[in-house]
């Protein structure tokens, strides 16, 4: 028996009319921004005979511009490290704070955190925000498997702007939001898998629901059947007793549900452009990762 929507689902399509009521429309206006930075200047023209036929001149300033800030911005590699607020009797060698400030450099140095900035600097030129988002990966095999039978690593991806929702968004704080939703899109083979690790059930869907990606890109996957399709899902990260806890869900079926991650902050890092805690057409904006410092 089908379930009914599910409560991810029903706070998705709250953010998709809210983005939508926008003036102009969060989705238009990224749109119109991604196609004008890629070189499409002439975007929306009046589809008339006259208008068509005047010559299209395109001189693309704004991407040489963003090139020379995002190359400034990150002429220094990334790096976090840790200080002990006293000493407590360890050597420097045998320092916790040691130990942190080298793990995380391996976590670094797998997320190609360099190269993963520039990329979030350039998608923020173009859609104005931009974020990491961090989780738990329990069936990857850490440091290629050299520890035999171990599993579980921390991943991180980029995530468009246009697909992360905030609760209140009418407020910058991230952790003041009451809830964080996470859109994405995955083969329904893969989900499926996951759906029967935690569930036992099997009931996802193929669907062509790309409308509301960003760009040309986002909006074109490849021709495939239900079978081998994609579907939309969604992460649904919310505070509760101190902890933060996490749902993904497709729109009538839920992979796993109300799992406490024992974090205390969201796992999300979120950017904008011009690193300012304003208001960007309505979307609540704060600086979440700028060159050389990771907030997580």
């Amino acid at each position: 028996m089908r379930e009914k929507m599910t409560l991810a689902w029903e706070r998705y399509e709250a953010g998709r009319s809210y983005n939508d009521r926008l003036v102009p429309s969060q989705y238009d206006l990224v749109n119109t921004n991604i196609a004008f930075f890629a070189g499409n200047q002439w975007v929306h023209l009046p589809r008339t005979g006259a208008m068509q036929k005047l010559p299209k001149p395109t001189f693309n300033i704004i991407k040489r511009v963003a090139s020379l800030f995002v190359a400034s911005l990150t002429s220094s590699a990334a790096s976090i490290s840790f200080d002990e607020l006293s000493n407590g009797g360890f050597s420097e060698e045998e320092s916790p704070a040691a130990a942190a400030t080298a793990e995380v450099q391996n976590l670094l140095e797998k997320f190609k955190m360099d190269y993963r900035i520039r990329e979030a600097l350039f998608d923020g030129a173009q859609t104005g925000d931009y974020c990491a988002h961090f989780y738990w990966d329990s069936e990857a095999v850490p440091y290629g498997g050299a520890l035999s039978g171990r599993k579980g690593e921390i991943q991180m991806e980029l995530v468009d702007g246009i697909n992360v929702m905030f609760g209140n968004p009418n407020t910058p704080h991230v952790e003041r939001q009451p809830y964080i939703l996470i859109v994405g899109r995955e083969r329904v083979e893969k989900l499926s898998e996951e759906r029967r690790r935690y569930r036992g059930e099997d009931e996802i869907i193929a669907d062509t629901d790309t409308d509301l990606q960003a760009g040309i890109g986002g909006r074109t996957e490849l021709e495939s059947d239900a079978e081998n399709g994609k579907a939309l899902y969604v992460y649904m990260y919310e505070k509760k007793n101190g902890t933060v806890h996490v749902t993904k869900a497709t729109k009538t079926c839920t992979i796993y549900e109300d799992i406490d991650t024992g974090l205390s902050r969201y796992p999300i890092a979120w950017g904008n452009w011009e690193k300012q805690k304003n208001q960007y057409h309505g979307r609540a904006l704060v600086t979440g990762i700028i060159p050389n410092q990771i907030f997580i």
